[in-house]
């Protein structure tokens, strides 16, 4: 049964067609992650054994940018074959297509959020210290890939990055601001006034590279 995933799951099982394994079967789409603020909405997919992930902007925009179809899917697409860890992208659909917007499908990753109380084997300072190297490790690989050979160039604005993320950060939280934050104008300014001199050159960066971000395998 589907959780009223909010798209028709007949039209896309017939626009997935014989791209994916499974014709003939079924297909069920289940929402996940609902209301724990994801910045895109997230489905599983399941036909027979296989299990994808299908991807789409909310309903709500706030980030257009953190929700943009194509440019995850030319990401997604230019990590394959690197070091660092990604879900595999299937299939990119458009606005033409079943769901009446661009959404991807891509393959399933096993792992956690790592928040709050973490399981075994993370459940230690040990194992908590090796999860930490283990996510800058991933970032230094993100950071060493030729981004303009693997299709990116133009992607982004490399240029004054650093120098923009103040008014960036303050622009997208005033839409969606509901309250006073004790302490923010002073800390901008901070910030503003000690962000980091960077002349070598650009790479590849992963925003926001907070705890929740990644996707830690549940065992190693």
């Amino acid at each position: 049964m589907d959780s009223q995933p909010g798209f028709d799951v007949a039209a896309l099982h017939e626009w997935i067609g014989d791209r994916l394994p499974g014709r003939g079967l079924p297909l069920r789409a289940t929402r996940m992650g609902e209301g724990t603020g994801e910045a895109n909405a997230l489905y599983w997919l399941r036909r027979g054994e296989h299990v994808w992930v299908l991807r789409r902007p909310p309903t709500v925009v706030n980030a257009p940018g953190a929700s943009d179809m194509n440019r995850e899917w030319r990401i997604l697409v230019a990590l394959e074959g690197t070091a660092v860890p990604h879900p595999a992208p299937l299939l990119l659909g458009g606005p033409d297509g079943p769901l009446g917007i661009p959404f991807l499908i891509m393959a399933r990753v096993d792992g956690f959020t790592p928040v709050g109380v973490l399981p075994a084997p993370y459940d230690h300072p040990g194992g908590r210290r090796d999860l930490a190297f283990a996510l800058v490790d991933a970032l230094a690989d993100l950071a060493a890939v030729p981004w303009r050979e693997r299709g990116l160039d133009g992607l982004g604005r490399p240029e004054g990055f650093l120098d923009r993320q103040v008014s960036r950060w303050l622009g997208q939280l005033g839409g969606y601001q509901t309250r006073d934050i004790p302490g923010l104008d002073w800390l901008a300014g901070w910030l503003e006034a000690r962000w980091p001199w960077s002349p070598g050159a650009a790479g590849a960066s992963a925003g926001p590279s907070r705890p929740a971000s990644p996707r830690p395998a549940p065992t190693w």
